[in-house]
């Protein structure tokens, strides 16, 4: 199979891929969007035939060749797709043996990695997107384990340190805190605990979606925003510390990229769903709603193709 994108292209559309792997999760989160899709419904997980024809369809489509002519966004999800990690690894193993051009994330609780798997993930080019909020007092008012047993900040700061020992683990790896009503205003500290303590450069920070926020609440959003920029804001003073002034570049939360570059080249991008069902969807929007999803939502399956 050839590349998914030509060469000598000035200008591509990069297609984005979420796929839901699973059903199943070993957390209980109190705030878990995808929580409705594990309830009154059995298990289900994706079958490698259909990750194998998912990977295969992408690629000959002429339509979604010519549409989408940048590498793909593929990121494994769930549940918790490190439950299937033999089926997450086969499926990366044969999208990397027939040279695809995919850029490769697995979002995963963090409480299943182990050092072979980061291992694998780095030899890979796989990026990890790490679920944890903060500290242990703010982490696990909201994450706990499904059957009890334990902290999960104590079982995923472990597997951290266990598993990214070098920068160039380290440098595939993300944080994504959520943040709720009751721990916004300590955004602060959530940042520099994972900058200081934990070592991690990237921490793109969601709030919770299941949330009425109200002003209050949003106005305590503002105000630790504002603390975090004073911060920022002092290490730039003429007669600071120039590792200071570095750091506050570095660690800026709060960009947001409209487009990205890659050797010169702007990508625009259009995301679609898989879902463990079987069916692509328009967004993961549309999945994360009570099931059964609504079949009027699809727009193609692995074994069909895509309507566009």
């Amino acid at each position: 199979m050839k590349k998914l994108a030509p060469d000598g292209a000035s200008a591509q559309a990069m297609l984005d891929f979420e796929i839901f792997l699973t059903s199943r999760c070993n957390q209980a989160c109190s705030y878990c969007y995808t929580r409705c899709m594990r309830t009154g419904g059995r298990e289900q997980t994706l079958t490698f035939d259909q990750l194998r024809r998912f990977a295969d369809l992408v690629c000959s489509d002429k339509r979604i060749r010519s549409t989408f002519t940048g590498p793909v966004k593929v990121e494994f999800s769930g549940g918790e797709p490190l439950l299937e990690f033999d089926l997450v690894k086969k499926t990366i193993d044969y999208i990397r043996s027939n040279k695809l051009d995919f850029q490769i994330a697995v979002a995963t609780n963090g409480t299943l990695l182990t050092k072979e798997r980061v291992d694998y993930f780095v030899r890979n080019n796989v990026d990890m997107r790490i679920s944890l909020d903060g500290p242990k007092r703010i982490n696990d008012r909201n994450r706990k384990f499904a059957r009890g047993g334990g902290s999960v900040f104590d079982a995923v700061l472990a597997n951290i340190k266990k598993g990214f020992p070098t920068s160039s683990h380290m440098d595939r790896c993300c944080v994504t805190p959520t943040l709720t009503p009751g721990t916004v205003a300590e955004l602060p500290a959530i940042v520099d605990f994972f900058r200081h303590e934990v070592g991690v450069s990237k921490l793109p920070i969601g709030l919770e979606a299941y949330e009425a926020w109200s002003r209050e609440e949003i106005d305590r959003f503002r105000d630790a925003l504002r603390a975090m920029i004073n911060g920022f804001l002092k290490a730039l003073r003429p007669g600071a510390d120039p590792k200071l002034t570095e750091a506050a570049f570095a660690e800026f939360p709060l960009r947001r990229e409209l487009k990205s570059e890659d050797e010169g080249k702007a990508y625009t991008s259009g995301t679609l769903a898989l879902h463990y069902d079987g069916f692509f969807y328009p967004s993961p929007d549309f999945v994360v709603a009570p099931p059964p999803i609504d079949p009027r939502y699809r727009v193609g399956d692995v074994y069909s193709g895509i309507d566009l």
